[in-house]
């Protein structure tokens, strides 16, 4: 068995932590494990990667600023043939999430979900520029993964939230998340350029899973792939369908985050739907994904304001009058 024997926790003036560990007793070579960070005011996980331990080695996970001044009190685990955990404090105000007067927990697999928590509701990353949700507006959230932002848009005066998440794992933690708003309605599909089935790729240590099909948008996908991931078969649907379907007569706002399947999306979308369309945030997964994205908004008379870097960002747009 293994015993770390060496843990800190220091937090250098910028707020850039690192988290130390060695161990000595043997361990068999080439010993798998994980190690996962957990913020215990919210239940979330922060930080989880898989690797390979040897006999004496030490090893430091290094987070953001922006991070760890919004973390309460932390668990780290170091899961495998050994299991210790440890807690840490960071002194600092727990995020609180209120909805209809109850504070919110949010139910997740367990993959790193803290960062999207932050995004949506800390940091309201979809209200920059003013284009945000609007007391009753149709939103469609294309990648609801757990369903922080549906939730977010309902707090906003959403009238109505049709919710796209494929991933069967993050689905059924969406539908926990969702159940009592009935103004939601999660839907296990993925949308995409067309009607049928498709093949999912699970990234579980990053949580970022994609379509198989659209793997070329997607940064690192290569990689990821060469380590034969697990792939699930899922259903998809194109938007156009969507509005037939659940009979949407306009979507006030379009949210769109799905790794790499906003190309096919878009590139595919009628003018008759970019018609009935108002408000768009669409994160973008490379560099020439944002320049397709740019090119195809731009020609159906959207005005355009970017946030984030060249390989991954948000892009905010809204239909000019």
């Amino acid at each position: 068995m293994a015993i770390f024997h060496s843990i800190r926790n220091r937090v250098n003036p910028n707020g850039h932590a690192h988290f130390e560990y060695t161990y000595s007793d043997p361990v068999d070579l080439q010993s798998e494990f994980v190690i996962k960070l957990t913020d215990l005011e919210t239940g979330l996980c922060i930080y989880r990667y898989k690797c390979i331990v040897y006999d004496g080695i030490g090893s430091w996970i290094g987070l953001e600023p922006w991070f760890t001044g919004k973390l309460s009190n932390l668990k780290i685990e170091f899961i495998g043939k050994f299991y210790q955990q440890y807690f840490l404090k960071f002194d600092n105000e727990p995020i609180n999430f209120i909805l209809d007067g109850k504070k919110f927990f949010p139910h997740t697999n367990g993959d790193p979900a803290f960062q999207t928590f932050l995004e949506v509701e800390e940091y309201q990353h979809y209200d920059f520029f003013g284009i945000g949700v609007e007391e009753g507006d149709i939103v469609v959230d294309i990648g609801a993964n757990y369903g922080f932002f549906s939730l977010h848009a309902i707090k906003k005066g959403a009238a109505k939230v049709l919710s796209f998440e494929p991933f069967p794992e993050t689905f059924n933690s969406l539908s926990i998340n969702v159940a009592n708003h009935n103004s939601i309605t999660p839907i296990r599909q993925a949308i995409s350029n067309s009607e049928g089935f498709g093949k999912i790729v699970s990234n579980n240590v990053s949580g970022s899973n994609f379509l198989v099909q659209s793997s070329e948008n997607v940064k690192g996908s290569e990689k990821i792939l060469e380590n034969n991931p697990d792939v699930f078969e899922i259903t998809t649907i194109t938007l156009d369908n969507v509005i037939k379907e659940y009979d949407l007569k306009k979507i006030d706002f379009l949210k769109v985050d799905c790794e790499g399947s906003e190309i096919d999306i878009f590139k595919n979308l009628s003018k008759e739907i970019f018609q009935m369309l108002d408000k768009i945030v669409i994160e973008y997964h490379s560099d020439s994904g944002k320049k397709i994205l740019i090119d195809i908004l731009e020609e159906n008379n959207f005005s355009l304001l970017f946030s984030g870097d060249v390989d991954c960002g948000l892009i905010h747009c809204k239909k000019k009058k």
